[in-house]
């Protein structure tokens, strides 16, 4: 029976969302459990991508001349370009549920942290290369401009 003369108190182990030990609460264990399988997917596909794209770049045959040598160049250039695009955030991914795993045997913050920072270092990544193609499209928009008023 309730004491009316005692502090209030509650138990926020038993709900799960707090853990006793220091290590991480069981809600967040199952929520990365859940995120793992969709996170190696990703990484795996962008990997296979970064393949497709190299794969792609090698067996495709440049224009005869020695302007077909230089589209080839170009080609391979861009293609490495685009690999290291796929490979990176690929990397990034699978490191990330690589952690997840190290965290769900051991639940320990520690690993929870090391998992957190690849998660960080994929949008980081993705940011930085949005914020380069935006800027390369804008400089590509307004260069069409200014060509086109140059025209006139």
């Amino acid at each position: 029976m309730n004491n009316p003369y005692l502090p209030p108190s509650s138990n926020l182990s038993a709900a799960g969302s707090l853990p006793s030990d220091g290590g991480v609460s069981q809600r967040s264990l199952d929520t990365m459990a859940r995120t793992k399988t969709w996170v190696m997917l990703a990484g795996v596909l962008f990997l296979i991508m970064a393949g497709l794209t190299l794969l792609t770049a090698l067996v495709s045959k440049a224009p005869p001349g020695a302007a077909g040598a230089g589209f080839k160049v170009g080609q391979l250039f861009g293609s490495a370009i685009g690999v290291l695009l796929y490979v990176i955030p690929g990397l990034k991914l699978v490191r990330y549920a690589k952690h997840i795993g190290q965290l769900l045997q051991s639940r320990r913050s520690h690993d929870l942290e090391l998992a957190l920072n690849e998660h960080r270092g994929f949008w980081k990544f993705v940011g930085i290369v949005t914020i380069v193609l935006l800027s390369l499209m804008v400089l590509g928009i307004l260069a069409g401009i200014a060509m086109a008023g140059s025209r006139h």
